[in-house]
C-alpha cells in the first residue's frame, strides 16, 4: 500500500474520530509485509463542526427528563417573539447540566420551517480567530458549508444577499470580508481598523434585523 502524503490510522483510532472526520476504509494491511494484518483507514477530510450532542443524535439519545419548566419557558419566549416582541434568552449553568440537550429538544419540538435556526460556537482552539461565533452565524444565514469551493460559496452568498434587498448593498462588502469571500482589505471603504470594526458590526446588525423581519429566528 502506497499513499504518499496521506494520513492513515488503525481501526481503533478510526472508531474514536469517525463521528467528527470523514474516513475511507482501506481494508487490511500488513506493515512491512510481516506480522498481523491491520484494518486501516485514511483520513479523508473534516466534517462540519459538530457537538457531542449532535453526534449523539445519530446514535440515539437517552430519554429527556427533568427540564419541562425550562423547555416551556423557551416556548413562551418564542410565542412572544411571534407577536413582534423581540426576545433574548440567556441559558447559563455549570458544564454537564444539560444546556445543549435542552436546546436540541427545543429545536426538535419546532415544526419544519417554523423558525430560522442559526448557531455559532466558541471553541477552545478557535480563540485566536476574530469573530469566530459571528462568522458561523453568518455562514448559517447565507447557507454556506465548511470546505465549500470559494467560487460556489460566493455565488451562494450573492444569491442570498440579493434576496435581502438593495438597502443592504452598502453593508455587504463588510460581511463578505468577514466571511473571507473578499479578503482584499482595499476593496473596503478607506478607513482605519476601528472604523472598519464599527461598520462591520453595523452591517451585521442590519443583515440580522432584515433577515428576522421575514419571521421569528433562533440563535
Amino acid at each position: 500500500m502506497t499513499l504518499h502524503g496521506a494520513i492513515v490510522m488503525p481501526d481503533a483510532t478510526c472508531k474514536v474520530i469517525k463521528d467528527y472526520f470523514l474516513v475511507k476504509d482501506l481494508g487490511d494491511w500488513q506493515p512491512h509485509g510481516r506480522g498481523p494484518m491491520l484494518k486501516v483507514h485514511e483520513l479523508a477530510g473534516a466534517r462540519h463542526l459538530r457537538t457531542r450532542i449532535e453526534v449523539g443524535l445519530e446514535r440515539g439519545l437517552t430519554p429527556f427528563v427533568g427540564r419541562g419548566k425550562e423547555l416551556a419557558l423557551l416556548r413562551e419566549r418564542l410565542a412572544d417573539a411571534r407577536t413582534g416582541h423581540g426576545q433574548i434568552v440567556l441559558l447559563a449553568g455549570e458544564p454537564g447540566l444539560g444546556k445543549s440537550r435542552l436546546l436540541v429538544e427545543f429545536q426538535q419540538s419546532l415544526g419544519a420551517g417554523e423558525v430560522t435556526w442559526l448557531a455559532g460556537r466558541s471553541i477552545s482552539f478557535g480563540s485566536q480567530i476574530a469573530y469566530l461565533p459571528v462568522i458561523e452565524l453568518m455562514k448559517c444565514l447565507f447557507g454556506m458549508v465548511d470546505g465549500e469551493d470559494q467560487t460556489k460559496a460566493s455565488r451562494r452568498f450573492e444569491a442570498e444577499a440579493e434576496a435581502l434587498g438593495v438597502e443592504l448593498r452598502s453593508s455587504l462588502p463588510f460581511i463578505k470580508h468577514l466571511l473571507s469571500l473578499d479578503p482584499k482589505v482595499e476593496n473596503l471603504p478607506d478607513m482605519d481598523a476601528q472604523q472598519r470594526r464599527v461598520k462591520t458590526f453595523e452591517a451585521l446588525r442590519k443583515v440580522i434585523l432584515k433577515r428576522a423581519q421575514s419571521g421569528p429566528s433562533s440563535w
